[in-house]
């Protein structure tokens, strides 16, 4: 029997404790705060068959993986659908505008249900799908360097600009705009998730790094001029990119650097959510925590106006969302020619059926309430389970491999976007990872030897 090692123990035991205490604490919060006994419970079982994912993980992993579908990507949205809930339970204490009244029995399956469908979407892949024998393509490299470098830079260029164009304006002013400003600031985002994906790769396969001092200094600059327009989600995912393809390629990240990582962003991303409320970057620790929480219960907040408000106030779509997302895979500004302003999307379906029309305000969306808004309770497990399916096929085509193709990268910018797709509609959840990987796939054959 192999031997496990104390690094190998570590992650899954001290998470499944943790998601554990979780469900003791929205136990007893929940009676005490006179919550009904069926969401308590709903929500405890959910915590603690989480709880065993860890442990799952790490029978399936093989070696010590962080970036395995089982561990961070089902981490994440474990954490990101089930801990507002329970923080919001066992407190009794709103998160991100939902009250414990708005907690119902429907709301707790639509969340659970995502969780369970997401994991058995990525063993139902594990266990199916063969892993990828492709060969290494021989590539230019340095061409493939400039070429991001190049990108990196035109971001900047752009980033600056709308920030400029927007200074002195409230946090969202122009959410919902789909003129010139609106495309600027797509094509900027687009282009913060392509440069670093190549300069990475480049960078891994010319010099066994994944940045040199130029490529620092470039992504400092828009780093910088981010945060200071009030953004902070963009800069994840080129972050999470470059950690999986460190570890993917160049040698294993400890769960040290993992942990004090996790700690930085939680510290940085709460201080920008008590700027843009008006407030110091300094907060005591509950009021850290639900900043915290707060900005990953996009989730939580919209998934509970949508239980509230469907079938009550509206029909079921029926997949109508879905279909509207497949046309609006277009540029936006060519989409907005042929069919008008994106209206039958879900995140605008649901701000007209909750009356949420404010231009300068965004709603947001997520995972479990598009599915819930087609297909009801049902659709949470379905539609979950499909993604998960997709997250386990890209795992399992990108190893064994030299990463050299933009099939490789598939499953890198899965993990790299999901922080930014579970609180979007079905629109950006593919787009995120289709318009890069099309780039990127572009640029690797122009620059073929």
């Amino acid at each position: 029997m192999q031997r496990l090692s104390p690094h190998r123990l570590t992650l899954p035991a001290t998470v499944s404790f943790a998601i554990a205490i979780a469900a003791l604490a929205v136990v007893v919060g929940g009676l005490r705060g006179s919550m009904p006994i069926s969401i308590v419970v709903a929500l405890g079982a959910a915590c603690l068959l989480a709880s065993a994912l860890p442990l799952l993980a790490r029978r399936m992993a093989g070696r010590e993986n962080w970036f395995h579908p089982l561990y961070m990507p089902t981490a994440y949205v474990a954490f990101a659908l089930l801990v507002p809930l329970a923080y919001v339970i066992a407190t009794q204490r709103s998160v991100g505008g939902t009250p414990p009244d708005a907690v119902s029995l429907t709301l707790v399956g639509a969340l659970a249900l995502t969780v369970a469908g997401f994991v058995g979407g990525v063993v139902v892949s594990l266990l199916w799908v063969e892993q990828a024998a492709g060969t290494d393509a021989p590539r230019q490299w340095h061409r493939v360097l400039r070429v991001g470098r190049g990108l990196l830079l035109i971001a900047i260029v752009l980033r600056g600009y709308s920030t400029i164009r927007s200074w002195g304006t409230p946090y969202g002013n122009g959410a919902v705009d789909f003129g010139a400003q609106g495309t600027v600031q797509t094509v900027t985002d687009f282009l913060s998730v392509t440069a670093p994906a190549l300069i990475v790769l480049a960078q891994a396969r010319l010099h066994g790094r994944i940045a040199g001092v130029l490529d620092l200094v470039l992504f400092g600059t828009l780093c910088v001029i981010t945060l200071v327009a009030g953004s902070r989600g963009e800069l994840l995912v080129p972050v999470i990119f470059a950690l999986w393809l460190y570890h993917r390629e160049l040698g294993p990240i400890s769960l040290r650097v993992v942990a004090g990582g996790c700690v930085i962003v939680v510290l940085l991303f709460q201080a920008v959510q008590g700027v843009r409320a008006g407030e110091s970057p300094l907060a005591s620790p509950r009021a850290a925590i639900e900043r915290t929480l707060t900005s990953v219960g996009v989730p939580l907040q919209v998934t509970s106006l949508t239980t509230a408000s469907v079938p009550s106030r509206a029909d079921y779509r029926l997949g109508a969302t879905y279909i509207e997302s497949l046309k609006r895979q277009l540029p936006g500004l060519v989409a907005v020619r042929l069919w008008g302003e994106p209206d039958e999307t879900g995140t605008f379906v649901l701000r007209r059926i909750i009356g949420f029309n404010s231009p300068d305000a965004g709603l947001g969306f997520a995972l479990p309430a598009e599915s819930y808004l087609n297909f009801g309770v049902a659709g949470s497990l379905i539609i979950a389970l499909l993604v998960g399916l997709v997250f386990g096929y890209a795992y399992q085509k990108q190893r064994a491999v030299r990463l050299s193709r933009a099939s490789h990268l598939l499953y890198g910018l899965l993990i790299a976007t999901l922080p930014l797709s579970l609180r979007a509609d079905a629109v950006l959840q593919v787009k995120a990872v289709l318009y890069p990987a099309i780039a990127v796939a572009i640029v690797l054959e122009v620059c073929r030897e």
